[in-house]
């Protein structure tokens, strides 16, 4: 009895955060493909589209690591959490009412300050609740996955059929019922102690070279997404697909993404790290040579997309195994602040704001795929270091704490020798 009370149990928390996860990637499913085409209709050129979706980088940047700060010291992040996502609801219902561009920079830069603290507090409790209960992170972040397609076919459709502010209407439907489900969530309380890899209180001190590497590499692979992200869509159409098509193969990219998401754990059992993290990478690479250099042909388009899916779920997921295997459990928080805040935020921002500069309305789509290419190469080259400097840590921390004992030892001697 107690058994089937204890299952009960840990099928309930699953529950509850695999509900946080569908809706949080519910409304990235609308806002990422469809903001863009949005923007377009009303009038936002390739240019200011690629400032807006920089914004949205921008906020990552800090608001990540605010919101971090305030959670350490509340000792609450699923309350933080909660606080907001009912704020961004509250800057969300504005932007349909604005009419000015400044006005709607300002507003939507606001609102994704907001929004932008929400994730990193759940996928620390997800981590925390999955190492606690034996529970595999993947079954419960592939409900994002399926939440982001469910709402990115029935979107595309809704979008297409009637028009207007439909968009805006289903993002405010779906931030309200986050706010819901993270109000149902309870998963208790987080412990804060200080962190080992990044030490005196500053995000930005202390810092190993094995994470400063690893935080490099997600800032450029995720400055690669930048044009799939703001103009994907916009280039599907300019192929002669409607919206309805674009929001399709978007899914059965996530289809993909949900697949290996379910498999992943047990490649990474298999073979190393590294080695899975250089094929991702890779394969990377390859969706924005096909998407730059193939789009006219539907099916290498629509394996890029596949690509899109495999690639993402699985850079994600070695992440957060790096993470949850080389970093102290105590530092995951700050860790999550940072690879959403700087990787996200700092590499979505260079991305969407290149990618907007090099777009030129469609005229340069291929130079702009080459430019993702380009970032992820470097992701690539600088990968080794990620792990090489894990070594080299290891060996410091073991040095130094051979000296301490050489030195405790000798005082000792000396106390001996003097009594």
């Amino acid at each position: 009895m107690g058994v089937l009370f204890k299952v009960d149990n840990v099928l309930s928390h699953t529950a509850r955060a695999s509900v946080c996860f569908f809706f949080v990637f519910a409304f990235i499913g609308v806002i990422i493909p469809y903001l863009a085409p949005y923007l377009a209709s009303v009038g936002y050129n390739s240019t200011e589209i690629g400032i807006v979706l920089s914004l949205v980088g921008f906020a990552r940047i800090v608001a990540p690591i605010f919101w971090d700060r305030v959670t350490r010291n509340f000792n609450s992040p699923r309350e933080i959490a909660l606080c907001v996502c009912v704020g961004s609801l509250v800057f969300l219902m504005i932007l349909p009412f604005l009419q000015e561009k400044p006005s709607f920079y300002i507003i939507f830069f606001i609102f994704n300050f907001f929004w932008a603290g929400i994730l990193p507090q759940i996928e620390v409790l997800a981590i925390k609740f999955s190492s606690e209960r034996g529970v595999d992170y993947s079954k419960i972040r592939l409900w994002g996955s399926v939440g982001y397609i469910v709402l990115t076919t029935l979107s595309a459709w809704l979008i297409s059929r009637y028009q207007g502010e439909t968009f805006f209407y289903i993002l405010i439907l779906l931030d309200s019922l986050l706010v819901m489900s993270i109000f149902a969530l309870n998963t208790g309380r987080r412990t804060i102690h200080h962190p080992i890899a990044i030490k005196n209180n500053n995000l930005f001190q202390g810092v190993e070279i094995h994470v400063g590497v690893f935080l490099l590499l997600t800032f450029l692979v995720q400055a690669s997404h930048g044009p799939f992200y703001a103009f994907f869509v916009l280039y599907i159409k300019t192929l002669g697909w409607d919206t309805a098509w674009a929001g399709i193969m978007l899914s059965t990219g996530v289809l993909a993404e949900i697949a290996i998401f379910q498999i992943m754990g047990r490649f990474i059992g298999r073979y190393s790290l590294k080695w899975l993290l250089a094929v991702s990478l890779l394969l990377t690479g390859l969706r924005w040579v096909l998407f730059a250099g193939f789009a006219d042909f539907a099916l290498l388009l629509w394996v890029g997309v596949l690509l899109h899916g495999i690639s993402f779920a699985a850079i994600h997921s070695l992440s957060m195994r790096w993470m949850s295997h080389y970093l102290p459990e105590h530092s995951q928080g700050k860790m999550q602040a940072l690879y959403s805040g700087l990787g996200f935020g700092g590499g979505g921002a260079l991305g969407a704001a290149v990618a907007g500069f090099l777009w030129n309305d469609g005229a340069n789509a291929a130079g702009t795929f080459y430019f993702a290419a380009i970032m992820v190469l470097a992701a690539l080259v600088i990968m080794p270091w990620m792990f090489r400097g894990i070594e080299q840590a290891k060996h410091s921390r073991l040095q130094h704490r051979t000296q301490n004992r050489t030195q405790n030892r000798i005082q000792d001697q000396d106390r001996m020798q003097r009594s």
